[in-house]
């Protein structure tokens, strides 16, 4: 095995620093404890050394630190062109992957059938949704790696689970949030249910949908999230809701 930056060194690099003070949350937002370091060389042992020094390290390198450095470091206004968009989901997918596997479950959330087609092909899985945001407050020089399991109930007896993942540095925002459908007892799923999902608060004029890439939209939209806002927009999927989508 072989350690995966949970924070990619070169963001670190983006905000040089002789010391950087860490804190570890518990789901409430309780601190479990706070640490200083002298790097954000901060790893997760659940990747092996093959794909550590390979894809995921060409990914960081090639296609995340290009299209994000400058929306990291000065908030620059770009175009999501579908190339950038592929960097930036991609990143988004390995992360969240290290940040779930951190939780050490039993049952990962995401499959091993899910994790070897993504490492082949780094293309994120279409049920997979993530979107962005800029922020603006105080704590340019901060960020965010955040993760939560939600689930709630269906008016047919199914349940969705949920895995969600907030990241910030500097200016960029992103959170991905992977829904799945669980059966109810005795009932096998037919492949036609559909779900809108909405979370309980409206962030429409701050955010740009990236997965599943739908055109080449500006970013950032002219709205920022400031300090509280952030921590609104990191919880908004606290108190989520599903609604069957409308037959035609």
């Amino acid at each position: 095995m072989s350690g995966e930056h949970l924070w990619s060194a070169w963001v670190g690099e983006l905000f040089p620093a002789t010391s950087y003070k860490f804190s570890r949350r518990d789901d409430f937002g309780t601190a479990l404890n706070e640490w200083t370091r002298p790097n954000v060389d901060l790893k997760s042992n659940d990747t092996c050394r093959t794909c550590n020094n390979g894809w995921m390290s060409d990914l960081e390198s090639q296609y995340a630190k290009p299209a994000m450095k400058d929306m990291i470091l000065h908030g620059a206004r770009v175009l999501l062109t579908p190339q950038r968009v592929a960097a930036i989901s991609a990143f988004a997918f390995k992360t969240a992957v290290i940040a779930e596997h951190m939780k050490q479950r039993n049952s990962p959330f995401f499959s091993a059938a899910t994790r070897r087609q993504f490492a082949r092909t780094l293309e994120v899985p279409p049920d997979v949704l993530i979107w962005l945001a800029s922020y603006s407050g105080v704590r340019l020089r901060g960020g965010i790696f955040k993760s939560a399991y939600l689930e709630g109930s269906l008016p047919d007896g199914n349940r969705l689970k949920a895995y969600l993942f907030t990241w910030k540095a500097g200016h960029l925002v992103l959170q991905l949030l992977a829904p799945t459908l669980i059966p109810a007892r005795g009932k096998r799923l037919t492949g036609t249910e559909q779900y809108d999902i909405n979370s309980r608060e409206n962030f429409d004029d701050f955010i740009v949908p990236i997965w599943p890439y739908v055109g080449p939209f500006p970013w950032p939209t002219g709205h920022h999230l400031g300090d509280d806002s952030l921590q609104k927009f990191s919880d908004r999927w606290g108190g989520i809701t599903y609604f069957p989508k409308p037959t035609s």
